[in-house]
């Protein structure tokens, strides 16, 4: 009824909110990596990569120190933990990006910039071509951000992964 309507609607929304800060984040880092000597980013790579290896729940740890009691209604609230998981997840996003970015011919590129101004290139050349690795890397963000546990039972956010715990620790207790 009205509670599987508004436990979709939570997790689906979560979900976005969630792929949208990743792809936000991750789109512009992909294409600053791409855009420079593959030799010299690696250790800011690396350092981007970092909340990828941190578990969701380290990262909703510190958010919660960090905002503290001063924020304490924004702090536990369904766009604080989308943006957690947008965090956690980003880096999937940007190696996406980095990786479709470097794939591209760049005589394609050069050429149209030779005729037309940066902004055309990228809405009409570049977009159109790193695309489907964008759509693919912002949907694998959407499936774990939906699946996740952790950030979403910390931050008090009620979700499908947190009801079923929920109804499996009452069952099972």
């Amino acid at each position: 009824g009205d509670r599987h309507r508004d436990l979709i609607t939570q997790t689906l929304l979560l979900g976005c909110i969630a792929a949208l800060c990743a792809l936000a984040a991750g789109v512009p880092l992909g294409i600053a990596l791409a855009g420079c000597d593959p030799r010299r980013v690696r250790l800011a790579r690396f350092a981007l990569l970092v909340p990828l290896a941190l578990p969701s729940y380290v990262l909703a740890l510190a958010w919660v120190t960090l905002a503290g009691t001063r924020f304490a209604a924004w702090t536990y609230s369904l766009p604080s933990a989308a943006l957690v998981l947008g965090f956690c997840f980003f880096p999937i996003v940007m190696l996406a990006t980095e990786a479709a970015v470097r794939s591209v011919p760049s005589h394609l590129a050069e050429a149209g910039w030779i005729v037309a101004p940066p902004l055309r290139v990228w809405s009409r050349i570049l977009m159109p071509l790193i695309a489907p690795p964008l759509a693919a890397s912002t949907l694998v963000v959407f499936a774990l951000s939906i699946s996740d546990f952790a950030v979403p039972s910390l931050l008090r956010i009620r979700v499908y992964t947190t009801e079923i715990f929920t109804a499996f620790a009452a069952l099972y207790d």
